[in-house]
């Protein structure tokens, strides 16, 4: 089985979905190898341009792999891969709906998080005072407030 693989140089962290791609270059490889969508492995002939390669992408399979590089020889690549599920698929996650559990600029009042500080919902209480409180001979209130502020 043959496919077109593009080698890249991954400049950014695993976690992060926009990559900073370089393109080294395409290749045919010929897969031989015990080769899943998962875990991406073959060896190709030896290639200088490509030895600085760190990620690749297979069109047949559309998915991004992290791989790994060592030479066999002198002559030959042993290229093993991870697939890169968070790049591969994010068109579909980014079109899934969804509840954040956390937000760091909104949150959400109807979702318990003990990180998040919520201002407790006031509580008034009114007494009616035994006597006059100023010389009027209206009943009078005194309103008391505790608690911290926000």
């Amino acid at each position: 089985m043959s496919f077109v693989v593009t080698f890249y140089n991954n400049a950014s962290d695993n976690n992060v979905v926009n990559k900073k791609l370089t393109t080294l270059g395409v290749a045919n490889v010929d897969i031989t190898d015990n080769f899943t969508i998962d875990q991406a492995s073959f060896t190709m002939a030896r290639n200088d341009n490509l030895l600085s390669a760190n990620y690749m992408f297979v069109p047949q399979f559309n998915r991004y792999y992290n791989i790994t590089i060592d030479i066999e020889d002198g002559v030959f690549m042993r290229i093993k891969g991870e697939s890169d599920p968070l790049k591969s698929f994010w068109n579909s996650i980014k079109q899934s709906p969804c509840i954040a559990f956390r937000s760091s600029s909104k949150p959400d009042a109807r979702i318990e998080d003990e990180k998040v500080f919520k201002s407790p919902k006031p509580t008034i209480i009114f007494r009616k005072l035994g006597q006059p409180f100023t010389l009027s001979n209206q009943n009078n209130y005194i309103l008391t407030v505790t608690g911290r502020g926000v």
